[in-house]
């Protein structure tokens, strides 16, 4: 099946968009020693990226297209202190591996050190910043910054004025007790660790797909229906922990079968498929690939098929 320019955009923003759901928010990790704060790490993020691109069928390929370095010298009580900037341009191919559309996205980031690790540093840095801004990632601490401010707040006297106004010897109303949280039992506990864990958000996301669960029960607190749901994960975990397919050599077996060669030149000649994915060791690219010339087959032959049986009528009307 062919898809229009606008249906291939459409489709990878959906499939984006629901990555951004299925990632949601991200904890803080790691802690910055020297200012004091925490954040984010790179390890835990990518963790994150990589449970959710299988099931959405997404694959990213990052690609190092500049490096710029720049050294300073910096005078200090203890002597010379020789820095290293270096600025990184990169760019990322968003590959659907669905529909093999391909968008590519470009980004720089920057880190300095004085051990020689800031080129790894700035890929690093440029890369996390990428999938922060894609995927929109956030955690569960972040606030929006406009909610604090230095300045002290203004005294609020409404209370004091309002009971100035109360008419004398009224009762006054006490506020309703909120009920206290409800206890988490032991199977509605091992489902929210369960449902927060990136090595469990592939099986998750395959249940899902499979309407063998809903997003509600995944959060349920019933023990009860929690029990299933845990149940259903590790039973699918199980499914997804096999050994995968493997695509690029079935890519391979594909490129040299005679009834494959002249569907891939034509691919490559329209510009639907690149010469240089041919080769891929990406098992997800190769996947998409191998389905693609599957499908595009299918077409072929059925179109023969459809003339072949066409081919005898018109003969019969010539010679009449």
């Amino acid at each position: 099946m062919k898809y229009e320019e606008h249906e291939l955009i459409a489709k990878l923003g959906e499939k984006i968009s629901n990555m951004c759901k299925s990632i949601g928010e991200v904890e803080k990790d790691g802690e910055n020693k020297h200012s004091h704060y925490a954040y984010i790490s790179s390890d835990n993020l990518l963790a994150h990226i990589r449970a959710n691109l299988a099931p959405n069928r997404l694959s990213i390929i990052p690609n190092l297209d500049s490096i710029e370095e720049k050294s300073t010298v910096q005078e200090g009580q203890n002597g010379k202190k020789y820095w290293t900037k270096t600025t990184v341009g990169m760019s990322f191919e968003i590959i659907d591996t669905e529909t093999g559309y391909v968008k590519t996205l470009t980004w720089t980031g920057s880190d300095q050190d004085t051990g020689g690790k800031s080129m790894g540093q700035a890929i690093t840095e440029c890369t996390k910043r990428f999938y922060f801004k894609l995927f929109q990632v956030s955690s569960k601490e972040d606030k929006d910054i406009d909610s604090k401010t230095d300045e002290q707040e203004p005294i609020d006297d409404s209370g004091a004025m309002a009971n100035a106004l109360k008419p004398k010897n009224q009762p006054e109303k006490k506020e309703p007790q909120k009920p206290e949280p409800k206890k988490l039992g032991k199977w509605a506990k091992k489902l929210a660790k369960l449902a927060k864990s990136p090595l469990h958000q592939i099986a998750i996301q395959a249940i899902l797909k499979e309407k063998k669960a809903t997003p509600e029960s995944i959060r349920s607190q019933d023990e009860e229906a929690a029990s299933v749901v845990v149940n259903l994960i590790e039973q699918q975990k199980v499914i997804c922990d096999a050994p995968a397919y493997n695509w690029p050599s079935k890519l391979t077996e594909l490129k040299a079968d005679p009834a494959y060669i002249k569907i891939i030149n034509e691919l490559v000649v329209s510009g639907d498929v690149r010469g240089q994915d041919l080769n891929t060791m990406h098992n997800e690219t190769a996947k998409g690939l191998c389905e693609l010339l599957e499908r595009t087959k299918g077409f072929v032959d059925k179109e023969d098929a459809e003339q072949s049986e066409t081919q005898p009528d018109d003969e019969a009307a010539d010679n009449f």
